[in-house]
């Protein structure tokens, strides 16, 4: 996307999640979640997401949105339940039900095959933008991508890197960088909770840019 989407908090309330991994059975995300079952799992993140997540609300998902999904009915469910006016999508590693999705789109609406478009909006809130995007909100500068990222686009004005893929595990978290996936709070992560945690970090160059102060390249 050239053009980057600009918003304000004033407007609308803004939330960004990653890795929901609904319908994911595996130990490896149950047990850390304290999930029995994946009937548990989807049931408390619906619950959770509606009791924070407002009809006027704008979502930034970060990718692995569903699970084991090849004809994407689950997919389209939780696309139309899930409590908001805006749920933008960035692609993850597991990308079943919701590619299934976005590629009947592109043949229902363009009629090609093997191609990416973006953005591609679903339904009347749902918009695929792709596998990274630059956005501003209040004037900040944001990439959103679902892997960290070491250097980015605009790191040293600073701009801000939100992701997930990591489950909180990332053994390197400095800098402007913040894993907004489930695992962080069990719930969407508001922009005012990313402004607070942004405001503790601090600029760390690993490469050759620098702050505007010292003639940011």
């Amino acid at each position: 996307m050239n053009n980057p989407l600009k918003f304000r908090s004033s407007e609308h309330k803004i939330w960004f999640i990653s890795d929901l991994h609904f319908f994911h059975d595996k130990p490896f995300i149950l047990n850390p979640r304290g999930y029995a079952n994946i009937e548990e799992s989807n049931l408390h993140i619906i619950s959770s997401w509606d009791e924070t997540v407002g009809e006027n609300d704008i979502v930034f998902n970060l990718g692995d949105l569903c699970f084991g999904d090849g004809n994407g009915e689950r997919s389209k469910f939780l696309i139309e339940s899930l409590k908001c006016k805006a749920h933008y999508f960035i692609w993850g590693n597991h990308n079943s039900g919701v590619k299934t999705i976005y590629r009947d789109e592109i043949k229902n609406k363009y009629n090609l095959d093997n191609v990416e478009i973006y953005p591609l909006k679903y339904g009347d809130r749902f918009v695929f933008i792709g596998h990274y995007a630059e956005i501003f909100i209040d004037g900040q500068p944001i990439v959103l991508s679902h892997y960290p990222i070491a250097s980015w686009n605009g790191l040293s004005h600073p701009s801000w890197n939100l992701h997930g893929h990591c489950h909180m595990n990332l053994k390197q978290i400095d800098g402007y960088r913040m894993d907004v996936g489930w695992d962080r709070s069990k719930r969407p992560i508001s922009w005012e909770e990313v402004k607070e945690f942004m405001v503790k970090r601090v600029f760390e160059s690993v490469d050759h840019h620098k702050t505007k102060e010292d003639s940011c390249i």
